[in-house]
């Protein structure tokens, strides 16, 4: 709502000026416009007139709020009224101060200000969320050129109100930098060493390894449930050809990767070839015997589904969509990896639910990620040596 601070008539150069409360900028009004005004002004000038018989009014200055007139009259001079005595005549204009607020209204809503200007579309287009969600009238103008940032324009009567909004907004949401930091580890290579490891033991299997020893690495679900439970690890590393290795290699670095960013690189590593083992195992005990299968895919989804729980919990549902995203990335693997003719989609299952389980107890266990250590990136490099110890296991059983 607008309130009438002050105005000016001037009737010898016919011009009205007008403040507004809230507004740095007034209103003007000139020649009929202006004569509008002053035909309403009458009592006003009764005022004068009793105070300067015979003068002229050049010009009127009031102010509603303070109950002050001053007034500069001809001959040369100027009267001051002010206080109660003020109170009639201004009561008896009551008509020209509305008048005088529909018209500074009218102007103020066609003349916009910006209100917040950003180079950013999808940080404009929240803020214009916002201003939509408390009913402040808006638009967004588009940048005039490259490089040069988003509008958002208000009316200037509600240009206060919605600066007001959006400070209120960013302060209610503004994140908390030592919380932000407690609930991440940072960046790792560990996503990266579990993509080397994937093309490493692929070309190792294809180029160097015998076929007895890769026929002991494969995932057999007779052979395991029968004791040679390596198995479910070591057909982690084998691949049926480049293309497997690849996908896999790709998503799993990027899952790992953002796995560690949340838990730190030694429980993703660690998770992720748990997870694998666990998917290995339960397939195994699903179809007891005549499935085999190699790959790396339960682990990776896996990856994923941890990924998914320890966003929930570390961001206290803050982000309610990351969970989603890494759940729909683990969907789109599915339908990229898993639709194959020879795809193990039981496997993938059992990876992505024992992802979420190993990813569960380990928000329950940490409470927040854990803090930057070397001793991280040696933990993560004890399940290089664990996949090594069985197939060294795989080996001597070949003896």
């Amino acid at each position: 709502m607008l309130l009438l601070r002050s105005f000016k008539l001037r009737f010898v150069h016919r011009h009205v000026r007008i403040e507004i409360e809230g507004t740095d900028a007034g209103v003007d009004l000139l020649d009929a416009e202006a004569g509008e005004a002053f035909a309403l002004a009458g009592p006003l000038l009764a005022a004068v007139a009793e105070r300067a018989p015979g003068s002229t009014v050049r010009a009127l200055s009031v102010d509603p709020r303070a109950l002050r007139l001053i007034a500069s009259i001809d001959p040369p001079g100027a009267i001051r009224i002010e206080g109660e005595s003020l109170r009639p005549a201004l009561d008896a204009v009551a008509p020209l101060l509305a008048h005088l607020e529909g018209k500074a209204k009218s102007s103020l809503l066609r003349r916009e200000v910006a209100v917040r200007a950003s180079p950013s579309a999808a940080l404009t287009d929240e803020s214009s969320l916002v201003l939509s969600a408390v009913g402040v009238p808006h638009r967004v103008e588009q940048p005039a050129a490259p490089g040069a940032p988003f509008t958002v324009l208000a009316p200037e009567p509600q240009a206060a109100e919605a600066r007001a909004v959006l400070a209120a907004f960013e302060e209610e949401n503004k994140p908390d930098p030592i919380a932000a930091q407690a609930r991440q580890y940072g960046e790792s290579a560990v996503g990266l060493v579990f993509a080397l490891l994937v093309v490493a033991t692929h070309a190792a299997a294809r180029f160097v390894a015998s076929p007895d020893l890769l026929e002991r690495g494969t995932s057999d679900a007779e052979l395991i449930l029968g004791g040679q439970w390596w198995r479910t690890a070591t057909a982690l590393t084998l691949h049926a050809d480049a293309a497997h290795a690849g996908g896999n290699a790709l998503f799993g670095a990027i899952a790992v990767t953002a796995l560690a960013h949340r838990l730190g690189p030694a429980a993703a590593a660690w998770i992720t070839l748990a997870a694998g083992v666990l998917a290995n195992g339960f397939t195994a005990l699903a179809h007891r015997s005549g499935h085999v299968a190699i790959g790396s895919s339960g682990a990776v989804f896996g990856a994923f589904g941890a990924l998914a729980v320890a966003e929930l919990a570390f961001d206290r549902g803050a982000r309610r969509g990351r969970p989603a995203l890494a759940l729909a990335a683990s969907a789109a693997l599915l339908a990229l990896l898993g639709t194959a003719k020879d795809a193990d989609l039981l496997a993938h299952a059992f990876g992505m639910i024992s992802g979420m389980l190993l990813g569960a107890a380990a928000a329950l266990a940490f409470r927040e990620p854990p803090r930057r250590s070397a001793l991280q990136p040696v933990a993560a490099a004890g399940t290089i040596l664990a996949l090594a110890a069985c197939w060294w296991i795989a080996a001597r059983s070949l003896v």
